[in-house]
């Protein structure tokens, strides 16, 4: 049944919630403009829509969270928001706004009732407290480059992020530049301790066939991924 949703319909996107693979697409419902998602059952393969109401906005990233709720960020001209998605009617129920264009969402993340996300202009990493919604930088903002060596995660100077990714133990990991030099880290923020560490990057090493040391490894940004034995995966973008 799969076959009938076309490759070119599919934007970058996913979310497993409730036993279902929900896509970001970019083809219209019944010739609404709209954004929308997909959801293929995993035990059927069948196909649904979930439309979305337009409000004129744009859909960005799209999370679930370990309790089966799903998220997704949305820009306009005038800010960003946060909502969670109603799986059956579409129905979106706004958790978190800022009316302020520079603040753009990359990805996010989520992790108990918490959303971490990291902001294109905004040079730093946010959390969202999805019962409160509240919202706090926890990484980001100051004047100090990443290094080897632990520093204050809101001293840190990050010109800006490509990716966000959580690590089994709790703590976040990033993609950032923090310097005008483009030089770009692997880095692991933890949350607890409020810093922030490089644990691969910053050095002038392509990677190859062959092991490179983290530290001496030139990076190019690209997306994150962390398995349960706690090794972080990274895909080159050059």
């Amino acid at each position: 049944p799969v076959e009938s949703a076309e490759a070119a319909d599919l934007e970058l996107g996913l979310a497993i919630v409730d036993n279902s693979l929900v896509i970001r697409t970019s083809r219209p419902v019944e010739d609404s403009v709209a954004p929308h998602l997909r959801r293929v059952a995993f035990d059927t393969g069948l196909i649904s829509s979930i439309p979305l109401s337009d409000t004129g906005s744009s859909l960005g990233s799209i999370v679930a969270t370990p309790s089966g709720r799903l998220l997704a960020s949305f820009s306009t001209m005038e800010g960003v928001t946060i909502e969670r998605i109603d799986q059956e009617s579409g129905a979106r129920t706004v958790l978190w706004s800022r009316r302020e264009s520079d603040v753009p969402l990359v990805e996010m993340v989520a992790a108990s009732d918490t959303v971490l996300f990291t902001g294109a202009s905004n040079k730093g990493v946010w959390r969202i407290d999805l019962e409160t919604g509240e919202a706090r930088r926890v990484a980001g903002g100051g004047e100090t480059a990443l290094s080897y060596e632990p520093v204050a995660s809101l001293d840190a100077r990050i010109q800006s992020l490509s990716d966000i990714a959580l690590a089994p133990d709790g703590s976040v990991l990033v993609s950032a530049t923090t310097t005008h030099s483009n030089q770009v880290f692997i880095a692991r923020i933890d949350l607890d301790a409020s810093t922030i560490v490089a644990i691969a990057g910053g050095g002038t090493q392509l990677v190859s066939t062959e092991p490179v040391p983290s530290r001496r490894v030139e990076l190019g940004g690209g997306p994150l991924l962390a398995d349960g034995s706690g090794r972080v995966l990274a895909q080159e973008v050059r």
